[in-house]
């Protein structure tokens, strides 16, 4: 278990160290469309991501906090809204 990162053929990062502790390691699972939708510390989930048919990331859970994200019709972010507590995260314009 090194330092080094590791990515699949096609350039997804797989394993990486975690920036707080260099010795330990991050693991990452794609879709098949390339999208990360999980991210592991050892057997432990730390975050996880959903996406709508338009390949937009439209959730992130870490921990206990979740991440809904919108956009507007031209594909950009609209806001960021993180629950709990039930507020606008960021709001884009």
């Amino acid at each position: 278990m090194g330092r080094t990162p590791a990515y699949t053929a096609v350039g997804n990062l797989t394993t990486m160290p975690q920036s707080a502790s260099l010795a330990n390691r991050y693991t990452a699972q794609y879709d098949a469309w390339n999208r990360r939708v999980e991210l592991k510390n050892g057997t432990t989930t730390v975050a996880t991501y959903r996406y709508d048919g338009a390949t937009r990331r439209v959730t992130k859970w870490v921990g206990s906090n979740t991440t809904h994200f919108h956009y507007f019709d031209r594909w950009q972010i609209l806001e960021e809204r993180l629950y709990p507590p039930r507020q606008k995260a960021n709001f884009y314009q």
